[in-house]
């Protein structure tokens, strides 16, 4: 993950780094730590996951109250390896995962 400096230098550098800080910071309510700006230049700059679905994590995560940099990164993990590129198969992951843990999709 990048260190501060290249936080930063990304921030300046890029339009969509520095707009996804800002919106990380809204949601957490304070200024973002260093491993928190650190994970989303990552996921931006090395995973690929582009702006809107970074918005999603966001808001999914404020949605179920578990707005912690740990969690926004396990879900964008499980996004990637499951092959989500967008939004609509993102949404659709999600309820399917909710159907899931509702106990109305039974798996083997």
């Amino acid at each position: 993950k990048p260190d501060r400096n290249e936080v930063a230098r990304r921030g300046l550098e890029s339009k969509e780094i520095s707009f996804l800080l800002q919106e990380a910071q809204k949601k957490f309510g304070r200024a973002l730590k260093q491993s928190e700006a650190s994970t989303i230049v990552w996921l931006y700059d090395d995973e690929g996951l582009d702006v809107s679905l970074m918005l999603m994590l966001f808001e999914h995560a404020y949605q179920t109250n578990n707005f912690r940099i740990g969690a926004i990164e396990r879900i964008a993990v499980e996004w990637i390896d499951n092959g989500i590129t967008d939004v609509k198969q993102a949404e659709d992951y999600l309820v399917m995962k909710k159907e899931k843990q509702k106990g109305k999709i039974y798996t083997h």
